[in-house]
């Protein structure tokens, strides 16, 4: 019976004593930089054929503060029937945790807003479903970021992370032993 009881006390203390631990849990945060590099090697990227081309480069990541979602501003360029607009284009998606390829993806990502000088509202439309679906279809397989094999902590994370959003500027990752 003693023995019961002390193995009891161990356990009740242990509830306490484990939140306080640093190995309970732990935050890591990336850069809006972090993530910038890591979107940025992945443009242009290039969608339609010889009738209709968009092109869309130089994207800028921003995070949506107090969320899980991420935005890309990119300049797009559209060339149909021999005729060029330039502007850019505003998109925003979820981010998406892939623990089994330690991957960050754009998840449903969605044109908010095309500017372009001189272009028919129809025009902006039609831009904005056709960099819907090359965005859907790139950062389907291309990740935001992907964590390094290399570091221990980005293996454990891989294997316990708990949520993520977006704090001060950063995205924010929460990961814990359980």
């Amino acid at each position: 019976m003693k023995a019961a009881a002390n193995i009891a006390a161990i356990i009740i203390l242990s509830a306490y004593a484990l939140p306080a631990s640093p190995a309970w849990g732990i935050t890591l945060t990336f850069t809006r930089e972090e993530l910038q590099e890591s979107v940025q090697k992945k443009f242009p990227l290039e969608k339609g054929g010889k009738l209709l081309k968009l092109v869309l480069s130089d994207p800028k990541v921003d995070l949506k503060e107090g969320s899980g979602r991420i935005g890309i501003s990119a300049g797009v360029a559209v060339e149909a029937l021999g005729k060029a607009k330039s502007g850019t284009v505003r998109v925003d998606g979820e981010l998406e945790y892939v623990p089994e390829k330690g991957e960050f993806l754009l998840k449903d990502p969605k044109v908010l807003e095309v500017d372009a000088e001189g272009m028919k509202q129809t025009d902006k439309e039609k831009v904005a479903a056709l960099a819907t679906t090359a965005f859907k279809a790139y950062f389907a397989e291309h990740p935001v970021y992907r964590l390094k094999d290399g570091k221990m902590k980005d293996q454990l994370l891989k294997h316990t992370l708990k949520s993520f959003s977006v704090k001060d500027g950063k995205l924010v990752v929460e990961m814990g032993l359980f």
